[in-house]
């Protein structure tokens, strides 16, 4: 065999491993989507203007951990610094290899009674809670709404960003949308909090088809 047939061998063999790690992912991550529970908000926070519940990091935690590590799931956090700007960045990992990433800027919680270290640290907390949660799906609820609150929709301008994705890896919207989302079929129902991750699965397959 010619060192070129070999290289175009090893391309190939390369991007098949990429594609069964991509497959293994999603099918794995639909089944874990399916067993996740809503959390129910049980902090407090104060802003100085107002009040507000949230789910805390510790009740997600302990309810999405096991099945997490059923599926074969993990998380890996890490920032990057841009300009004057820190990144928080969260990738969802699987034990066959492949992960995705949702990032954002981090913003100092500055509430209170707290210093410069102390609002950083309750920043990055959430952001991470946030980002781990948009990745997960996880749906959280008031102690007494019974899981029945509104839940923002996409937008028109990320959907036709989608849209536009979606026509340049040529996939088909209702299949995309059936298997990245559980229990929606239209687009138009997709979870506002979702457009991170399905561009991110998209921006991936796309750079994967060059």
């Amino acid at each position: 065999m010619t060192p070129e047939k070999l290289e175009i061998l090893l391309k190939m063999q390369k991007r098949l491993l990429v594609e069964r790690r991509r497959e293994a992912f999603q099918h794995d991550r639909a089944m874990m989507n399916a067993e996740i529970p809503q959390v129910v908000k049980q902090g407090i926070v104060d802003l100085g203007k107002g009040r507000y519940p949230y789910a805390r990091f510790e009740d997600m935690d302990r309810l999405v951990r096991p099945v997490m590590g059923r599926w074969g799931f993990y998380f890996e956090n890490t920032t990057r610094i841009v300009g004057n700007e820190t990144i928080v960045e969260v990738y969802l990992c699987h034990r066959e290899g492949h992960r995705e990433k949702a990032e954002m800027k981090l913003v100092y919680d500055t509430g209170p009674g707290r210093n410069q270290m102390q609002a950083m640290g309750s920043g990055l907390s959430y952001t991470e809670r946030y980002l781990q949660a948009m990745l997960l799906n996880v749906v959280s609820k008031g102690q007494d709404d019974d899981g029945k609150s509104a839940i923002a929709k996409l937008g028109k301008d990320h959907i036709a960003e989608l849209r536009k994705l979606m026509a340049a890896v040529k996939v088909k919207e209702e299949t995309f949308v059936r298997m990245f989302v559980t229990g929606v079929s239209a687009i138009e129902d997709v979870p506002a909090r979702d457009f991170v991750r399905l561009k991110n699965a998209l921006m991936e397959k796309k750079a994967a088809m060059k």
